[in-house]
């Protein structure tokens, strides 16, 4: 509980001279308060119903430290086919479909961040393999805003550092960027004038019933350069020891840092946006909530299939 207590509650006294003597009496008594109330509650033990607790989500609980460690692989092959398993599949043309939930946050320079819209939405690609270990990879993402204290779609937020209604669109790129490669190398992003591949950070560990992913996603050449992406990607440990399992559906979540969008107007002012995200890998389009795949069969059904044509053209040249 004394955790939970404001921030300002135990700083060195020359950092709360600001604070009446009033108020600081009370919140010396604040900070009191929950010793005391679990000193009563120690005293009284023998009457207290016994503690439920319940587990990690698909861990065992058994009493027995948690297992942790951080695995390793005999050569980037190995770790790239698994990171493959993790975030896509190893068959060797597959469409990967995720669906997440994100919050858009303003993170403005000298003031408090502040949450301004959540949206929901989908992830879909495709990857064809082209040479040895070389996959093609092209997709695109679709997402609608939702109100962040309702839930229910809408197409409007109160922008928390200016206080004006701003317009929020969805979030439909044409594409995930151009069409690239994915390789134990790193990333080959089309039109990159620089030979080498773009290179992320990948850590996989056991913990406990699962294994994770942590992912610093390589960003596409032309991104600015306060962008950022990273997730962390969740298997169970017997999903991920089973080698003939070639796609793991995968838990995920994550964030992006970026520039504010033109939809925020916050005009000259510094500072940047922060997206926090999560979502699942599912096996189809089946599997989407009907609230969302309705809206998106209504307004843009093309975006619930793959666009061929980066596949056909690489294929032509």
């Amino acid at each position: 509980m004394i955790k939970m207590l404001p921030h300002w509650i135990g700083l060195p006294e020359e950092k709360v001279k600001h604070v009446d003597p009033t108020r600081r009496a009370m919140l010396k008594a604040v900070a009191a308060a929950p010793i005391a109330a679990a000193a009563s509650a120690s005293a009284k033990s023998t009457d207290r119903k016994p503690v439920r607790v319940s587990s990690m989500a698909g861990q065992e609980t058994t009493g027995a430290p948690v297992t942790m460690e951080f695995l390793h692989f005999d050569d980037e092959i190995e770790r790239f086919r698994q990171t493959m398993r993790v975030t896509r599949s190893i068959e060797d043309n597959d469409d990967i479909l995720f669906w997440y939930h994100h919050i858009s946050f303003v993170v403005p320079l000298n003031q408090r961040p502040a949450p301004v819209a959540r949206f929901e939405g989908i992830e879909f690609t495709r990857h064809e393999r082209v040479d040895e270990h070389t996959y093609l990879h092209h997709g695109h993402n679709l997402s609608y805003p939702r109100d962040l204290a309702t839930g229910k779609f809408s197409d409007t937020a109160i922008n928390p550092v200016t206080g004006n209604r701003v317009r929020v669109p969805g979030f439909l790129p044409e594409t995930l960027g151009p069409t690239h490669l994915l390789t134990p190398k790193g990333v080959y992003w089309t039109g990159d004038p620089s030979p080498d591949p773009m290179t992320g950070y990948y850590m996989f560990h056991r913990d406990g019933s699962h294994v994770v992913m942590d992912w610093l996603r390589e960003p596409p050449h032309y991104a600015p350069q306060n962008f950022m992406e990273t997730s962390y990607a969740r298997a169970t440990a017997s999903d991920f020891l089973d080698h003939g399992i070639t796609k793991l559906m995968t838990v995920t979540n994550g964030s992006y840092v970026l520039p504010y969008p033109e939809w925020l107007e916050m005009g000259d002012r510094p500072g940047h946006m922060l997206i926090t995200w999560s979502g699942f890998k599912l096996n189809s389009i089946a599997e989407l909530p009907i609230e969302f795949r309705e809206r998106v069969e209504q307004e843009m059904p093309n975006r619930l299939k793959i666009n061929r044509e980066a596949f056909e053209e690489w294929n032509r040249t």
